[in-house]
């Protein structure tokens, strides 16, 4: 089906037109359903190319628009349809078509996602870096300003000029509450600096002294820091209610626990859910072992950390890939890739039976769900990582037999 007006348009909308059409990553049916319900004379690529991709429709789910545009600064500035980019110039340059499990995770969480930091030669005055973002003041304790005395008599303890390196989306709140805070401790104006990183095309990039240390105000802030602050240097609030708010020493590990409470408490796991008698599949159906993870949109932190530990079990098993699928049950899930291998996406099972068509399920909804083969995703586990690599590597070896 052709578009008259849109073959009108030239040389150059016809040549993208033609790029597109013959590629799998354009999936006319899936577009027409999902975009073109009520306008079935119109053809789909055609409107993907003069207005989907610009509203961010997907042409199929194996490419995501939006991720696209976002990873791709000179594609957004160029206006340049982005499926056309990447089949023309993107997958050569190695660019994702969908999000990597740590882009999921920054995703959902964007205010982790590290900042770029360089080194710089020491000065002789010491420094104490604090990082704000919006989920400083979510427990409720503290209020910003109240935020602010605490780091400014963090670095007076261990003298110190403050940093503050701001991730919030009103600044101006930020300097206000920063001058307040000041005043009540009676720290000179000399000895503070303060950074607006919110998010932008370029940067900002930060330097950093050797000998600096980090001050984090939320688990959020605690990610941003992973990498630049050394174990020993790494410090964060702490609003234990036996205790008057202070700082203790801090580990990424601690931080994650923090945003697992944080989940449970949004939506505490349901015992009314109904738990399978899970069997473990037979592979005679075909020569690929199905891995399913549970999501939903309360407990986003469960999900990413599901993926993550898949990925690297993966990458850590390259007999794996090729020969297992990946499938995402669940309801608004953003698409997403484990070790390039696009993930699958389907609404929620309605019933725990149907779990019984996956040799494996990762757990990270709100249903408390029990059985031999599912893996919980709800808490801290050291273990965790094992297990999944367990399972995957006597799945690979039970699909290498079959095969």
């Amino acid at each position: 089906m052709f578009a008259p007006r849109g073959w009108l348009k030239g040389s150059g909308a016809r040549r993208i037109y033609r790029t597109i059409e013959p590629s799998p990553l354009f999936d006319p049916s899936w577009y027409r359903a999902r975009y073109l319900a009520k306008k079935p004379f119109v053809d789909p690529l055609w409107h993907y190319l003069d207005a989907g991709w610009q509203k961010g429709h997907d042409p199929s789910p194996l490419f995501d628009t939006s991720h696209y545009l976002e990873t791709s600064r000179d594609v957004r500035q160029s206006h340049l349809n982005p499926l056309f980019h990447y089949l023309a110039y993107g997958r050569e340059e190695r660019r994702s078509p969908l999000r990597s499990a740590r882009e999921t995770f920054h995703h959902y969480f964007p205010q982790a996602a590290p900042l770029a930091f360089f080194d710089t030669p020491s000065t002789a005055q010491k420094r104490l870096t604090a990082v704000l973002d919006d989920a400083t003041e979510s427990d409720g304790v503290l209020d910003l300003i109240d935020t602010m005395s605490l780091a400014l008599h963090f670095a007076q303890e261990h003298s110190r000029t403050l940093r503050i390196i701001s991730r919030r989306k009103d600044f101006e709140e930020v300097c206000q509450a920063l001058r307040t805070a000041q005043e009540k401790v009676s720290f000179s104006s000399v000895d503070i600096d303060i950074v607006n990183a919110i998010d932008t095309d370029v940067g900002p990039t930060i330097a950093l002294f050797r000998d600096e240390i980090f001050l984090a105000t939320s688990w959020t802030s605690a990610y941003v820091l992973r990498h630049a602050a050394p174990a020993q240097r790494l410090f964060a609030m702490s609003y234990s209610s036996s205790t008057p708010p202070s700082v203790i020493s801090l580990s990424v590990e601690e931080a994650a626990n923090e945003a697992w409470e944080s989940e449970k408490d949004l939506d505490p796991l349901r015992k009314d859910a109904v738990s399978p008698a899970f069997e473990e599949a037979s592979l005679e159906r075909g020569s690929v072992g199905k891995i399913a993870i549970l999501w939903d949109l309360k407990h986003p932190f469960a999900y990413c950390q599901a993926l993550q530990v898949l990925e690297d079990c993966v990458l850590r098993n390259p007999a794996a890939l090729g020969v297992l699928e990946f499938h995402a049950l669940g309801e608004g899930m953003e698409p997403a890739h484990i070790a390039e291998q696009p993930i699958e996406r389907h609404p929620s099972p309605r019933h725990a039976s149907l779990f019984g068509e996956y040799d494996l399920v990762l757990n990270a909804s709100g249903f408390a769900l029990e059985a031999e083969a599912i893996i919980d995703c709800h808490s801290p586990d050291r273990g965790r990582h094992d297990t999944v690599s367990q399972a995957l590597a006597s799945l690979v070896s039970k699909v290498s037999v079959i095969s």
